[in-house]
């Protein structure tokens, strides 16, 4: 009897939870890069709207650096510093990227130096 209690109950779910893991694969994305195709997807006018639409965390200041303000993020476009920071990214539009990379702080340091103590965004476009 208990045999038969626990066949009726265990094959039936295991039945079910192999079916549902055997289906094709949703996309994994990464924390850190906003892909081709989450661009593609995206149907906003801005760069800008879409790093704060899938990752508004990239956007924020984190911390003091000064009793004034504190460091924005650092903006590259294809490896050139943007100095007006997330202006660049809204006159960017989504068409014109290949890709978007986030950097933390430590990151950015170690690849570009000092000034990056809210890390950075590399946008790499469509050449």
């Amino acid at each position: 009897m208990r045999r038969s209690l626990f066949a009726a109950v265990l094959v039936p779910a295991l039945v079910v939870y192999g079916c549902a893991s055997s289906g094709t694969s949703r996309t994994q994305y990464s924390a850190d890069v906003i892909t081709q195709e989450q661009i593609n997807a995206y149907e906003g006018d801005s760069v800008y709207l879409l790093i704060r639409s899938l990752h508004a965390t990239w956007l924020q200041e984190r911390g003091r650096v000064s009793l004034r303000r504190s460091a924005p993020v650092v903006i590259y476009i294809d490896g050139i510093p943007q100095y007006n920071g997330v202006e660049a990214l809204k006159n960017l539009r989504p068409p014109e990227v290949q890709e978007i990379r986030h950097l933390d702080s430590r990151q950015a340091t170690t690849r570009f130096g000092t000034g990056h103590s809210n890390g950075a965004i590399l946008v790499t476009t469509r050449h």
